[in-house]
Parts: structure tokens; sequence; C-alpha cells
């Protein structure tokens, strides 16, 4: 195998200098964490493993979508005049976390021969429960933040 096919990603000492997550674990953190932290850590991996740029226009769309219906749905659920029950809600965090999975199945099988490459060329893999912690909190943050603001005086007021 030419080494020199894979000089983008080494040093000059043929040691690989670049830290990607766990391709494995970023589907816990797809799963437990939602779309915000799995976008934001897939696409720095993406980015860090140099991949085309239509690529991560493509999981940048596919986040935003993911994001966006997600939202709807709380905005429906809580800006709409009818009580919603338990298991319209469920059934909707449900809808959105297999939403989230399959934005997992897309970027791993986008990434994962990159992945594999970088591994094979002794790549190194760096912790992710550090950040998936801080993106999931800041995630988490963020859609109630969105949420507050779009449904904002009715879930206070009730108007």
């Amino acid at each position: 195998m030419r080494k020199d096919l894979f000089n983008e990603t080494l040093t000059e000492a043929g040691e690989n200098k670049i830290e990607i997550y766990d391709l494995q674990k970023m589907f816990f953190v797809a799963f437990l964490g939602g779309i915000i932290p799995t976008a934001v850590l897939g696409i720095r991996d993406a980015k860090k493993l140099k991949l085309s740029k239509n690529i991560m226009i493509l999981l940048s769309v596919l986040a935003a979508i993911i994001l966006i219906g997600k939202l709807a749905m709380y905005i429906k659920f809580l800006a709409s005049g009818v009580q919603v029950n338990r298991t319209d809600f469920k059934s909707g965090r449900l809808y959105s976390k297999i939403a989230v999975i399959i934005f997992y199945l897309i970027y791993y099988k986008l990434i994962k021969d990159k992945y594999h490459t970088h591994i094979a060329m002794g790549g190194k893999i760096k912790p992710i429960l550090k950040d998936a912690i801080i993106w999931s909190l800041v995630g988490g943050l963020a859609e109630m933040i969105f949420v507050g603001i779009f449904v904002g005086g009715r879930m206070i007021y009730g108007s």
C-alpha cells in the first residue's frame, strides 16, 4: 500500500495526528443526546477526516430537517389549545429518536470508509464522553429556548 495516498492525514514522522471519536460510540450520542450533539460531533469528525464538502452539507441539511421537524412537533403539542395526552407526546418522542438514529446510520455509512482507513493507518481515537455530555446539555438547552421563543406567551399566558 502506498503511504503517500494518505499524506493529508499523516504527519512527517508517519504518525497520524488527527484524533476522532469512536464511530460506534456515536450511536449512544444519537440515542441519548439527540440531533444537535450527533450532528455537531459527527460533522466535526467528517471535517477532520477531510470528507468532501458535499457530504458535510448533506449531513448539515439532514440535521436541520430533523431538528426543524422535532421542534415543529413540540411547538404543535405546546401551542395547540387541545390537551395533549401522554401517548401522543411519547409517540412524538419515539419518532424523533428514530429520525436521529436514521441520521446516525446515514452518517455511519458516509464516514465508515475514511474512519477505517484512519484506524488502519494508526489513527487515534478521542474520548467522547465529555464532549457528548457538553453538547447534549447545549442541545437540550437550545431546543428549550427555541420552543420557548416560538410558543412564548401561550405557555405562560394561555393566549
